[in-house]
């Protein structure tokens, strides 16, 4: 598993690493993650053109605490059961920092 984390100060650059994408379907338990996402505006019909999307926060904690949960949302998405790429992101409250990571073979 190969991590590409992306850093985001809250309220700045999260919206371009992520933009475009919103949630079309609720994950299924067992799939490793909370939603489904895709591209905006994408009709989907068939969800094998989308992105699982394991979504967590932390409100205590600084930078590490958040990359921490990180880690352990994105074990979390590989061991789900589905073949469809997925994504993982942690806000922290207090440390004011959004991190977003794709999960990679």
């Amino acid at each position: 598993m190969r991590l590409k984390t992306v850093r985001t100060p809250m309220l700045s650059q999260q919206q371009r690493v992520s933009e475009g994408l919103v949630a079309v379907h609720r994950a299924e338990t067992c799939t490793g993650a909370d939603w489904y996402i895709a591209p905006k505006g994408k009709t989907v019909e068939d969800l094998e053109d989308c992105l699982r999307f394991e979504v967590s926060g932390v409100d205590r904690g600084n930078e590490t605490a958040v990359a921490q949960r990180l880690k352990k949302k994105l074990k979390q998405a590989a061991a789900g059961d589905s073949n469809l790429p997925a994504m993982a992101g942690v806000v922290g409250f207090k440390a004011a920092l959004v991190m977003l990571a794709t999960l990679e073979d």
